[in-house]
C-alpha cells in the first residue's frame, strides 16, 4: 500500500494471491479457511473447495467522517479442487467439463456513515461506529475480454448497518442488504449465500445452511440481534455473579435466479434458487466467563433439504467492553 497523503487520507493497494477458498462460506471473523480449528472443527469435510489466483488494484479517498469512495479492478481466475466440477451444457445434451473460469471487473464503492467515529494507525483504519446508519452502495461492470475474462454483467449491492442503544434494555443491531447482477453468469460468480459448516457461531452468515446450498441473481437478507446486557439474568440470585448476558438473533433471506444462467454452468445437485424464503432464529448466553458465547440455533425454512440439520448449538469468542 501506497499513501499520497495522510489528509486527506489516500491509499492505492496492490495485491496478488493463490490460495484456496471455500465458495459460499462469506469472512469469519474469528477463523479463515487455513486456520488449524476451523478445519478440525467443521462438521463436513472439506472435499469441494475451490482454487483462486487473484489481481488486485485498489484507490480509496476519505473525504472526511462521513464519506469515503473507492474504486477497485480485479481479475480472477477459479478452478475447481476435490469433488467440485464444474460443468456446462454443450448442446444436444452433451455436457463439458471446464477447467477454470476468468472474469475481470472494476467496482466503485461509497461509504456514507454520518458521524461516524473511527481509530487510524498508521496503515489501517477500524471504524467505532455511529449513532445513525451506516451505508455502502457497490456497482461492479464485468470486463469481458481483459485478460481471457469471459463475462460482460453488472453488479448492484446496497447494504446498511446500524447499532441502536436502547439504555436499560440493551443494544439493537441490524444489517439489511439487498443485490442484483444483470448478465449471465456461472454460479461461483453469482450471489451464493454464506453457509457455516463448522461449530463456530459466524454473525455474517446463515448458520445452519450449508455451502452451496442457495444461489441467486437478486436477493434481500436482514440480519437483526438484540443484546438484552443482563436484563434477566441480572434478576436471578446466584446466576447474576456470573455476569451472563442473554442475546436473541434472527436471520432472514429471499431471492431468485434467472435460468438464463444456466447455459454458462450446470447447478450442482444440492445447489438451489430460493423459491421460498429462508431463516433462522436464535437464542444465545454471552459474557461466558467474560469471553465466550454459545448460541441455540433453528432452522425455520427449507428444512427437507439434503444434509440440513433442523437445530444446532455454536460456539464463539470475543472480549466486550
Amino acid at each position: 500500500r501506497y499513501f499520497p497523503s495522510r489528509s486527506p487520507r489516500q491509499y492505492i493497494k496492490l495485491s496478488y494471491k493463490k490460495d484456496l477458498e471455500q465458495l459460499g462460506a462469506g469472512s469469519n471473523q474469528y477463523l479463515g479457511l487455513d486456520n488449524f480449528l476451523s478445519s478440525a472443527l467443521r462438521i463436513t469435510p472439506g472435499n469441494e473447495l475451490n482454487g483462486l489466483e487473484e489481481y488486485l488494484a485498489i484507490y480509496q479517498r476519505v473525504w472526511n467522517d462521513n464519506f469515503t469512495s473507492s474504486v477497485k479492478l480485479t481479475h480472477r481466475t477459479i478452478w475447481p479442487l476435490g469433488d467440485l466440477i464444474f460443468v456446462k451444457n454443450n448442446g444436444a445434451e452433451e455436457v463439458m467439463e471446464l477447467t477454470n473460469i476468468k472474469a475481470a471487473e472494476y467496482t466503485v464503492n461509497i461509504r456514507l456513515g454520518k458521524n461516524e467515529r473511527f481509530f487510524e494507525a498508521p496503515y489501517n483504519r477500524t471504524s467505532l461506529g455511529s449513532n445513525f446508519p451506516i451505508f455502502n452502495l457497490q456497482f461492479s461492470q464485468g470486463l469481458k475480454g481483459v485478460f481471457g475474462s469471459a463475462y460482460n454483467y453488472q453488479k448492484l449491492i446496497v447494504n446498511g448497518y446500524q447499532k441502536v442503544r436502547l439504555g436499560l434494555y440493551g443494544t439493537f443491531n441490524y444489517n439489511i442488504s439487498a443485490g442484483k447482477i444483470f448478465g449471465n453468469l456461472p454460479y461461483p460468480l453469482l450471489q451464493l449465500h454464506n453457509g457455516n459448516e463448522t461449530y463456530f457461531y459466524n454473525r455474517a452468515t446463515f448458520n445452519l445452511m450449508n455451502y452451496y446450498e442457495f444461489v441467486s441473481d437478486q436477493w434481500s437478507s436482514l440480519f437483526v440481534e438484540h443484546h438484552f446486557q443482563g436484563l434477566l439474568f441480572n434478576k436471578i440470585p446466584l446466576i447474576k455473579h456470573l455476569k451472563l448476558r442473554e442475546v436473541v438473533s434472527f436471520n432472514f433471506l429471499v431471492g431468485s435466479l434467472d435460468s438464463s444462467h444456466l447455459s454458462e454452468m450446470n447447478l450442482l445437485n444440492d445447489l438451489y434458487e430460493l423459491n421460498d424464503p429462508y431463516s433462522e432464529f436464535s437464542l444465545g448466553i454471552d459474557n461466558i466467563f467474560s469471553a465466550f458465547r454459545i448460541d441455540a440455533i433453528w432452522r425455520l425454512a427449507h428444512k427437507n433439504n439434503p444434509n440440513t440439520i433442523p437445530f444446532g448449538l455454536r460456539a464463539s469468542a470475543h472480549i466486550g467492553f
